[in-house]
């Protein structure tokens, strides 16, 4: 094969600067793109007014749809604990994240000794009821 005579064919040998002495260093961090996910706190506001307004309708009378919003607003409240979770932003968005799971372990655990109340109550009734026959 012929040697080429162009000269962008042709390989030089470059000899790179010494940089022992301060060179300025940066350091990024590639940050994942959710494409598609909105942000935490515009989730939280959706999921917060959502909500509210389940509890108008079911007040006013229009339970079907007061339900179907209250499903939504789980939904986007599962949403936004999801992203906040997995993108823990800013001290307000930390903040927002604890004081949500906060909220949702407090209603966990109130759900879980009212079946509880409810149980004992049922046995109760079902012990006078044997005692009155």
């Amino acid at each position: 094969m012929p040697a080429s005579r162009d000269q962008a064919d042709r390989t030089q040998r470059v000899q790179l600067p010494d940089e022992t002495g301060p060179v300025p260093v940066s350091i990024v961090h590639a940050e994942p793109r959710w494409f598609g996910v909105p942000p935490p706190l515009l989730l939280f506001g959706l999921a917060a007014s959502l909500f509210v307004l389940a509890l108008v309708l079911l007040a006013v009378g229009s339970w079907p749809s007061g339900l179907i919003l209250l499903g939504l607003s789980a939904l986007l409240t599962a949403a936004f604990l999801e992203t906040a979770r997995r993108r823990p932003g800013s001290e307000r968005m930390r903040a927002a994240h604890s004081w949500t799971s906060s909220r949702l372990e407090l209603a966990r655990e109130h759900a879980k000794r009212l079946a509880e109340v409810q149980g004992l109550r049922g046995r109760r009734a079902v012990i006078e009821s044997e005692r009155r026959s």
